[in-house]
């Protein structure tokens, strides 16, 4: 996670991500009563760019400092050049820390976190491993979307993926304990090892859930509704997000300009397809059925805003385990995806999640077609979704990570 100085013992990241080690240090104490976190420098175009949904912390009075390691989008020639000091870096905060939270890396060509996860281990320290992203598909996906050329596709599916798999079997085998977000990553890796534990790192607490009350009438809401299907999706707008497909599913639906749309689409967020995809919405002549939304802070009001909407739209292209979707769910918000391994693990987890097969422009916009002609049935998705987002608040799934942590320590 990238992270801002802004001066003397204070800087800023991500909103949500402030609060969940606000929350995690709280939990933790009197266990532990300091908190450092160690990762890339955010570039000062990039802090701009986002500073409207970034949270400040103040170091001095939160005891939550933050030690940078690399400057984040620098050259690979640079941060060669910078490694021995990263390394030296690394070393001397793993030798002073009690607990040490790191894991495997995806950018092989910047291995901190896994350099950090075996010094940790060779010095005896107690170690946490996180995966949060099951990208052993990740090759194949994108190359079928045509994102990555034959080259890219072989070097990544028979060089890098095995040494990226390798890399999870030495922290499996050497790490304390390992959190694993996806059933199927736990059981190929795990294979019942007691160590290893699948999560979810939700970011909404219980009281941020929606009520039995208004999710009551939200659904009443949308059973009368004769407006068109409300249709979201909010985060980063990159290209593995499918965001023109969900455009081009939304044309496909028969609407046009000039016509009422069955949907609409509302995108919160920024990214560098932003462009491209406000030209696909004009050239396929939906533009009247897209709004473009800046990103929000995390909390109430962009809940709020979320809880407003029918169905988030998630067609990723590429393995995702992106915060949106239980974000969604603990509004009262059912999910229209392509059949991800992710996706479909919640599908049949929550019974909230509509998928279609992976790629599938036709099939997607058919189910905004049937969702928008077929509200009971998004009514039936919206009443089941308060207990799954109940099981998995943030509060509760810290508190099963805390109890796992502490019994590191019962020694």
């Amino acid at each position: 996670m990238q992270a801002y100085p802004l001066g003397h013992q204070r800087f800023a990241v991500e909103s949500a991500f402030a609060d969940h080690l606000r929350l995690m240090l709280k939990m933790h104490r009197p266990r532990f009563s300091r908190m450092t976190l160690a990762g890339p420098i955010m570039s000062d175009a990039t802090y701009r760019e986002r500073s409207a949904y970034l949270a400040e912390i103040d170091s001095s009075r939160e005891s939550i400092h933050f030690v940078g390691t690399y400057e984040a989008g620098t050259s690979d020639g640079a941060f060669l050049r910078g490694l021995p000091k990263t390394t030296r870096t690394l070393r001397s905060l793993v030798h002073e820390a009690d607990l040490v939270q790191t894991g495997m890396n995806q950018d092989l060509k910047r291995p901190v976190e896994f350099r950090a996860a075996m010094l940790a281990s060779r010095l005896g320290k107690k170690t946490i491993s996180v995966t949060d992203i099951d990208n052993r598909e990740s090759a194949r996906m994108f190359h079928a979307s045509g994102k990555w050329s034959r080259r890219a596709y072989l070097a990544n599916r028979f060089v890098y993926d095995p040494i990226r798999a390798w890399q999870q079997r030495q922290v499996v085998d050497k790490c304390s304990l390992v959190l694993l977000k996806g059933q199927q990553l736990v059981d190929d890796y795990g294979r019942g090892a007691a160590h290893v534990k699948f999560f979810q790192n939700t970011a909404f607490t219980v009281d941020q859930i929606i009520s039995e009350e208004e999710l009551a009438r939200r659904s009443e809401e949308a059973a009368r509704s004769t407006a068109p299907l409300k249709l979201t999706h909010f985060g980063r707008l990159e290209f593995y997000k499918g965001m023109h497909h969900a455009i081009e599913a939304l044309a496909l639906t028969g609407e046009g300009e000039g016509s009422a749309p069955r949907a609409q689409l509302t995108l919160i967020g920024m990214g560098s397809e932003e462009s491209s995809l406000r030209q696909l919405a004009s050239r396929l002549g939906v533009s009247n059925c897209v709004e473009f939304c800046p990103p929000m802070s995390y909390g109430d009001a962009f809940l709020s805003r979320v809880r407003s909407q029918d169905m988030l739209i998630a067609p990723s292209l590429a393995p995702d385990t992106p915060r949106s979707a239980w974000d969604a769910i603990a509004s009262g918000v059912p999910i229209l995806a392509y059949d991800t391994t992710y996706y479909s693990e919640l599908r049949d987890k929550t019974g909230c999640v509509h998928t279609v097969p992976w790629g599938d422009v036709q099939a997607l916009a058919d189910a905004i077609r049937f969702f928008a002609k077929d509200r009971a049935s998004v009514v039936r998705m919206k009443q089941q979704s308060r207990a799954p987002a109940l099981e998995n608040a943030q509060e509760r799934w810290l508190a099963r990570r805390v109890a796992w942590t502490e019994a590191l320590f019962e020694d």
